[in-house]
């Protein structure tokens, strides 16, 4: 039985794809990436509650496949409920990607992981000015119902008055589980 439980997003034009965010728990903790050409972002969520968030600029070579030399790096810690005893809500990423063909260009090829949970985006589906998506991950205690209810009610507000279209996605398999919310402009 596996017990890494992994959700990819990635994204697609028809002829490339890349990764823009991936989450994963294992026994030590749950971890996450979200990707911005330039700018490698990962967070954790550690057993005792330590969470930490890094980010870094990086250059890409897209030809070598590879990352090169840090040019610049962030670091925060901070302390949470212990995962075991975690309760309400917390948001552990958010971010905003461009889904244009400059992006495609600059990014390196996704290599299909295994995974439990992908989510698509499909470039060729979206029309006129659609072509940002913001992505927030949320952890929410198993059965936190009244915090999902206060999180869909908080992104129904932004979708009404910024006229976005969205997807909100509830992974149970995690503990705690995941909420993800994919808004379009």
């Amino acid at each position: 039985m596996r017990t890494v439980k992994r959700l990819e997003v990635i994204s697609t034009n028809g002829s490339e794809t890349i990764r823009i965010f991936w989450l994963e728990q294992r026994k030590s903790g749950i971890y996450g990436s979200f990707f911005i050409p330039g700018i490698e972002i990962h967070r954790s969520y550690h057993p005792d509650g330590t969470v930490h968030f890094k980010s870094k600029s990086v250059r890409q070579i897209k030809s070598r496949e590879t990352f090169l030399k840090p040019s610049g790096y962030s670091r925060e810690v901070v302390q949470n409920h212990p995962l075991a005893r975690f309760r309400g809500q917390f948001q552990f990423f958010m971010g905003g990607h461009q889904l244009d063909s400059d992006v495609f260009a600059r990014a390196i090829p996704y290599k299909f992981k295994k995974a439990n949970h992908f989510v698509l985006i499909d470039t060729r589906c979206l029309t006129g000015q659609q072509r940002h998506v913001d992505l927030y991950a949320y952890l929410v205690e198993v059965g936190g119902f009244d915090c999902l209810k206060e999180i869909i009610i908080s992104h129904e507000e932004i979708v009404k008055r910024e006229n976005r279209i969205s997807e909100c996605h509830l992974y149970t398999a995690f503990n705690p589980w995941i909420v993800l919310f994919l808004m379009f402009t």
